[in-house]
């Protein structure tokens, strides 16, 4: 009797193997013409021709050991074969291949070993997201083919379906609902799989990177997401790494057997079975990978291999929360953004823009566009839609597809029209956002319109609008926000997370007293749906509540309000980001008059509001309160400081008649970019607006430049610029980069992954002033110790600014320290910022010998601290130790996993995580602590227990040992380790005189892999602020479980809780990092650890400690 086991059960019960490539064997038949009646290229055609070949090959994979078969329908479709004249029998083809597939599983099934088949699907080579008309293919018309193509294969037996090879999310998505379309046809439903191939930027053909297809596809209902053809294993590595961190479906990696090279014409495929084999489940069992397989160049032989070693193993489950999001074709963006808001560019509705209004009338979509990059530039994150009117279906499809082929972010789509929504739901590519979705038409209206948001998988602005009209009080914003949630979750099945509430606001120009306190009822209303639904996401259209005011006044209170509806709870805005100012730089009187009149308190507020905005100066609001016009210098100033480009030109032209290009750079532009970087160095600017001003200082500098010519300019120093080599990431890089440029610096930016060989060859070329070093990476920051050492091994000695998330004060100044001893003559000075960096940079400039007198004497302090603590060099009589036996509780090694974390969490050092991983500036910051650290740090500890991120363990052991000099011999079985120290090291003082027998104890412990992954997670969506704080506690937590499993072996040898210290290698008493070889060799965590190192002898994951424990030594003071 056969098992009932079906496909999903067998993916919940262990890792699943699928076959290898079908043409690379058909290919290796030399099969004639007469096979392929013709039709030559066409491997489809053999189905009918050569089904007994068909099988064989079938029977090979399953005989190698392949839980599943893919049907040979790769370029079934009937897009692809009416290419060979073959159109009319595509139903025919699909079903003899799932047959023949069918019958090869039926024979090899068992009831312990069922085997299945999986329709293949490829790519129709149309691409439907292009505008090349020779490419482009309409939703429709793909829905239809693939739809055809699904019903043959059902029809003939297959236990799922596979979108392979996937090129453009568009035709993918146009394919799922083919296959859905084929299920009600045939009166069932299967497992629908997505297979994509990407290029070496992690995107695929169109664009759309791994993490928007999974925000994409997810919500379409589809089982498991995967990556398949294009590289091997290893170069897939990154690529299934950010799969596996942000699909919660099942994930899939199926490579080539390498990537292949040209010979004598023919593919070549590097990867034999055996490598294949080795890395691929190295892969698969490192990300917890559920299929495996092989793509072209794999063979039955390299598919036994494989089964060979995965030996049955049930992948380790992912623990993957879908996150609120939509996305563009090309990026994801996630709906709680942090800080808030998430921002909805309001300015493509024909409603609400006379301009968008005039540019549709005249068919300028070009205008239309412009004003999206606009948008898009001023740091929106979705940019809504709205079309209403005559002609809106068409209007709609035209600029959607426009956009989409344009924009990084993702669309909202506004209107009521379940017409019009749908239409531009299929030719968007990306997961959209439904807008004006309400009650007004009644309970079956609503409906239909969830029934469409969930059938596309988008989310929906649900506003606050029943059959009664709009709420106007928070009691009844809340009662209509609860009755829609609970049609949308509960009967229309959307998740809770897909639902944007708007609270609405009227607007309180017409000072009638019915809606004198719409605003604070608003207000009210967000925060009592949030308070009663925590997880909803609230959104509100912030300019409705200033409609009908002057342009100023409605800037104004735009501002003040979006700044009140935030603290109220507000997760989104619709809103034209560029004329928001923030709150802290409204002047406190005009906030004032704003606040009266949201919170409807005082007497006559809209008068008041009114008639300042009339008598006030406009511009220049602070100037006007001093009672007299700004000088030309402070209105010049003022534009870099407000980030505004208006009249900057001719307030330029006026000052070159009183003085030079050079005199208005060096006198007023830069001393304003130094005024920026305090603002931002306190707090009173944030990152995008210090970007803005930037951006403003470029082009006052772009327009000075032809004025530049004769006079001497004034450069202020050259500098070099690298992240460095392993490190992918340049963000912050790319900032110090235009914040050294834009004060007057001349910079040679080598991007990123720069070897350090580069970067000192760059800094002779140009002879550099400075070199300037980022990086995010523990892993990387290594490669900084490496160019200081190549710049002294050259005889140079430029000074070295590094910067980076991972990189601290005590980082710098340990990894100035020579081989021999001595500081690196030229520096090396730690920026905690952009700006801090410039501000060394400048003293560097200003009074070198005086920065490098410091920097010399800083080294000095840390090595002095470093000989207080380690002894290094000192008196061998000083140091403090026990005599005597110290019996060991067993000999070899020990592996503890899955160490409780409420255990390790106690031994953080709160001091080391906020002053040296957080960068608190003193011991006595108690609000810095209290409002920002401990808030922060309980997040973290929630988040990291929540989403299990922390895989605690720990490989140690105890050795017999004997100290030879500066080196201690490791008794391990029946070889012995020599572990070599730094000369007059303090270490093997810490062990029983040369010639006696001690004891050793080794250990490794690790955080494991996903801490780093979440941080590199974070990173990439540009939550730096999260992946900073993640980092510190990172390493931190790191410490901790050293400090943890050290309180371990104490207790083991019965150690007073004063004796035991450990050291590591790459310190000053044990400065060789390739001793860490050594370690791993005895102790191997590798295997069950899965530890590595790198070819510079770094640990992969980065948060983890070896160590060698001395029981003798004397524990440090704390």
């Amino acid at each position: 009797m056969m098992s009932e086991l079906t496909f999903l059960e067998l993916l919940r019960s262990k890792r699943v193997l699928f076959d290898g490539a079908m043409g690379t064997l058909l290919l290796s038949k030399n099969l004639g013409a007469q096979d392929y009646e013709g039709k030559e290229g066409c491997c489809e055609i053999l189905n009918l021709t050569r089904p007994d070949l068909i099988e064989e090959i079938h029977g090979s994979y399953l005989e190698a050991g392949a839980d599943v078969v893919e049907t040979n329908t790769f370029q079934g479709s009937r897009l692809k074969l009416e290419e060979f004249g073959l159109g009319e029998k595509t139903h025919e083809i699909n079903v003899a291949a799932a047959r023949i597939a069918r019958k090869a599983t039926d024979s090899f099934s068992t009831p312990d070993r069922p085997r299945f088949v999986v329709g293949s699907i490829g790519p129709t080579a149309k691409l439907p997201s292009s505008s090349d008309p020779e490419l482009t293919i309409s939703f429709s018309r793909i829905r239809e083919v693939l739809s055809e193509q699904a019903a043959g294969l059902i029809e003939g037996g297959v236990d799922a379906l596979l979108l392979e090879t996937q090129q453009d999310i568009l035709e993918t998505r146009a394919g799922i609902f083919g296959i859905r379309d084929a299920f009600k046809e045939k009166g069932t439903e299967l497992p629908i799989l997505v297979h994509i191939a990407i290029d070496k930027n992690g995107r695929m053909l169109m664009g759309t990177d791994i993490v928007a297809a999974c925000s994409i596809l997810e919500p379409l209902g589809v089982s498991g997401i995967g990556i398949d053809c294009s590289f091997g294993p290893e170069e897939m590595r990154d690529f299934v790494r950010v799969l596996a961190k942000n699909c919660s479906l099942y994930i899939g990696c199926v490579p080539n057997a390498g990537i292949p090279e040209n010979r004598d014409g023919k593919p070549y495929f590097p990867l034999g079975p055996e490598e294949m084999a080795k890395n691929l489940t190295a892969l698969a069992e490192q990300y917890s990978i559920d299929i495996i397989g092989g793509c072209c160049g794999s063979t039955p032989a390299h598919i036994k291999e494989i089964h060979r070693r995965m030996k049955n193993k049930r992948p380790r489950r992912r623990k993957v929360d879908r996150v609120p999001s939509v996305s563009s074709p090309f990026k994801r963006v996630l709906l709680h953004q942090e800080p808030k808001p998430l921002i909805v560019g309001e300015r493509l509705n024909l409603l609400g823009s006379k301009k968008t209004k005039e540019l549709v009338e005249n068919g300028d979509y070009q205008g239309l566009l412009s004003i999206a990059f606009e948008q898009e530039s001023h740091g929106c994150h979705i940019v809504d839609v709205c079309m209403a009117g005559s002609e809106e279906k068409e209007r709609m499809e035209k600029i959607v597809t426009l956009l989409s082929q344009s924009i990084q972010v993702p669309l909202m789509i506004d209107s009521r029209e379940e017409e019009v929504v749908e239409s531009a739901l299929q030719i968007y590519p990306g997961r959209a956002v439904v807008n004006s979705v309400n009650l007004e038409k009644g309970r079956k209206a609503f409906s239909r319109m969830l029934s469409l948001v969930k059938e596309y998988g988008a989310s929906v602005v649900a506003m606050t609008i029943t059959e009664f009209g709009m709420a106007q009080t928070a009691e009844e914003k809340l009662e209509a926000a609860a009755r829609m949630r609970k049609i949308a979750v509960e009967e229309c099945g959307l998740s809770p997370g897909d639902m944007l509430f708007d609270c609405l606001t009227l607007p309180l120009s017409t000072g009638e007293e019915k809606y004198r306190n719409s605003g604070r009822e608003t207000l009210q209303g967000i925060k009592k749906i949030k308070e009663e639904f925590p997880e909803a996401i609230t959104i509100l259209g912030i300019s409705n509540i200033s409609y009908g005011l002057m342009p100023e006044a409605r800037k104004l209170l735009n501002s003040v309000f979006l700044y009140h509806a935030i603290r109220h709870g507000l997760d989104a805005a619709i809103v034209n980001a560029s004329e928001i100012t923030p709150y802290q730089e409204i002047p406190v009187h005009e906030r004032e008059l704003c606040e009266n009149l949201i919170f409807n308190s005082g007497e006559n507020p809209l008068l008041n509001l009114v008639e300042w905005v009339k008598t006030k100066d406009k511009g220049e609001e602070r100037e006007k309160k001093r009672g007299r016009e700004p000088s030309l210098e402070e209105a010049i100033r003022s534009r870099i400081l407000d980030r505004s480009t208006e009249n900057l030109e001719e307030l330029l032209q006026k000052a070159l008649s009183r003085m030079s290009a050079q005199e208005i750079i060096s006198n007023i532009l830069m001393p304003a970019m130094e005024e920026v970087g305090k603002r931002f160095d306190s707090g009173e600017m944030i990152l995008p607006f210090v970007l803005q001003s930037s951006e403003i200082m470029s082009k006052a500098t772009g327009f000075l430049e032809s004025h530049l010519k004769g006079e001497k300019v004034e450069k202020r120093g050259r500098v070099v610029l690298a992240t460095v080599f392993g490190d992918v990431h340049d963000i912050g890089k790319n900032l110090v980069k235009s914040i050294f440029s834009n004060n007057g610096y001349t910079v040679y930016d080598l991007g990123k992954r720069v070897p350090v060989h580069d970067v000192i060859s760059k800094a002779e070329e140009t002879d550099a002033d400075a070199i300037g070093l980022s990086a995010l990476l523990v892993s990387t920051s290594n490669e900084m110790r490496v160019c200081v050492r190549e710049l002294s091994r050259a005889g140079m000695d430029i000074p070295l600014i590094v910067g980076g998330a991972v990189v601290s004060p005590s980082f710098a100044r340990r990894i100035s320290v020579l081989g021999d001893g001595r500081a690196y003559p030229g520096g090396v000075f730690c920026a905690k910022d952009a700006f801090h960096g410039l501000e060394i940079l400048n003293g560097l400039m200003r009074d070198r010998e005086s920065m490098i007198e410091q920097y010399r004497k800083d080294v000095a302090r840390q090595l002095d601290r470093g000989k207080a603590k380690e002894d290094i060099g000192g008196d061998r009589k000083k140091v403090d130790t026990i005599g005597g036996v110290i019996a060991a509780p067993f000999l070899g090694t020990k592996f503890v996993k899955d160490m409780p974390f409420d255990e390790v969490f106690p031994w953080l050092n709160l001091d080391s995580l906020f002053r040296a991983r957080w960068g608190a500036k003193a011991k006595d910051s108690p609000e810095l602590r209290e409002k920002e650290f401990l808030p922060a740090l309980k997040e973290l500890k929630v988040e990291s227990v929540k989403r299990n991120i922390f895989d605690l363990s720990a490989s140690y052991g105890y050795f017999n040992c004997e100290v030879s000099g500066d080196s201690l011999v490791i008794e391990n079985d029946s070889e012995s380790v020599t572990l070599n120290f730094a000369r007059r090291s303090p270490i093997t003082r810490y062990f029983l005189p040369t010639k006696e027998k001690d004891i050793a104890v080794l250990g490794v412990v690790t955080i494991g892999k996903d801490a780093a992954e979440v941080e590199r997670e974070l990173t990439e969506m540009g939550e730096t602020k999260k992946a900073f704080y993640l980092h510190g506690f990172s390493a931190e937590m790191a410490e901790a479980l050293a400090g943890y499993v050290q309180a371990a072996i104490r207790k083991e040898l019965a150690l007073p809780e004063d004796m035991g210290r450990r050291f590591s290698p790459g310190y000053p008493s044990w400065p060789d990092l390739s001793e860490q070889k050594k370690i791993f060799s005895i102790l191997k965590p590798e295997g069950e650890m899965a530890i590595t190192l790198t070819e510079a002898f770094q640990m992969v994951p980065e948060h983890s400690i070896s160590f060698l424990f001395c029981p003798r030594a004397k524990s440090p003071s704390k």
